[in-house]
């Protein structure tokens, strides 16, 4: 049943997918030859196309301080409830660990 009127609305916040990479390095390539770019290791860019911006790159993971200003605006927000639905790991599958994880 839906709300009779707004008071009865609650702000809910859903968080999926969030992929914060702690190594991502602005300036980098987002376009290189390992499984994620725009890190520390992918190399510099062949031209600006693929230059990877302090607040992220649509072909990458996200910078966590891009994250840490998400989360500031969702608190201005002010929700009630908030749910953290996981699959927020990086994508570079091929040098994770469990600690790197944790």
């Amino acid at each position: 049943m839906p709300p009779r009127n707004k008071d009865e609305l609650i702000k809910v916040v859903m968080l999926s997918d969030i992929h914060m990479d702690f190594d991502y390095t602005p300036g980098k390539s987002s376009n290189c030859e390992k499984i994620l770019c725009c890190r520390s290791d992918s190399g510099d860019p062949s031209n600006a196309d693929e230059t990877a911006g302090f607040w992220g790159d649509y072909n990458c993971d996200l910078p966590p301080w891009t994250f840490q200003e998400v989360l500031k605006e969702i608190n201005a927000q002010n929700p009630e409830y908030v749910f953290w639905v996981g699959d927020s790991i990086p994508h570079n599958v091929d040098t994770l660990h469990f600690d790197s994880n944790v």
